[in-house]
């Protein structure tokens, strides 16, 4: 029982589980931060491009 409660493996997987879960809740705020935002620019400047395109070939 001693050797059990002395054992630090599964303290370290919670560890890296906690660091991989805060990491990833980084990743959505910022993604929900910066998505729409991030996304507008792309789309205008996508349908700008194929505008400007698509106006060269006709």
């Amino acid at each position: 029982m001693k050797a059990f409660w002395l054992a630090e493996d599964g303290a370290t997987a919670i560890e890296y589980a906690l660091l991989g879960m805060l990491i990833g809740i980084a990743i959505l705020g910022t993604f929900a931060a910066l998505g729409n935002s991030v996304t507008g620019l792309f789309n205008s400047g996508v349908a700008e491009t194929l505008d400007n395109k698509t106006n060269g070939i006709n």
